[in-house]
């Protein structure tokens, strides 16, 4: 080192210093992003179950197979109906004595979305739409060509 702090008198120490964490920082950036671990991070088939609970009957004219799903609240596209079907809704009524019945409303339905979709498998998390964390139990709005709910996320699995 010279009298000027320059390394075999062409480079400066901090200048060296500078390019070596530069140098490192990509060397990191490559194996973050090269790794094999990054290769399961591709995209696969997922199945999901929407619940709406509580809608009325005649909303299950506006769903139909192979329609697709918008994440209402992100704009983009979590998937295409796979299948669908309803359940008579229960609601659970306080009886005059204190005790609890169900009860089934006239006209009222759970309607049960299955979606399928592109997801991206992570080892933390499993994303559709490029962002919407898959989790079972998490609320969900979505809307369709014809209609605009909220639902929740009661199940999914992994197709390929």
């Amino acid at each position: 080192m010279d009298k000027n702090g320059r390394l075999f008198g062409k480079i400066n120490i901090i200048d060296l210093c500078v390019i070596l964490l530069i140098l490192a920082l990509i060397a990191a950036a490559g194996f973050r992003f090269l790794s094999p671990s990054m290769a399961r991070d591709a995209e696969s088939r997922v199945r999901y179950v929407i619940v709406l609970e509580g809608v009325r009957d005649f909303t299950l004219d506006y769903y139909s197979k192979g329609l697709s799903v918008w994440d209402a609240r992100q704009q983009q596209h979590i998937g295409n109906i796979h299948y669908f079907w309803y359940e008579p809704h229960i609601d659970f009524v306080e009886m005059l004595d204190g005790t609890v019945a169900p009860s089934h409303p006239p006209g009222v339905i759970d309607i049960f979305i299955e979606v399928e979709a592109f997801a991206r498998i992570t080892p933390t998390a499993i994303l559709i739409g490029g962002a919407r964390q898959l989790t079972v139990g998490s609320i969900i709005h979505i809307n369709t060509r014809y209609i605009d709910v909220e639902g929740i996320i009661m199940s999914f699995q992994i197709l390929d």
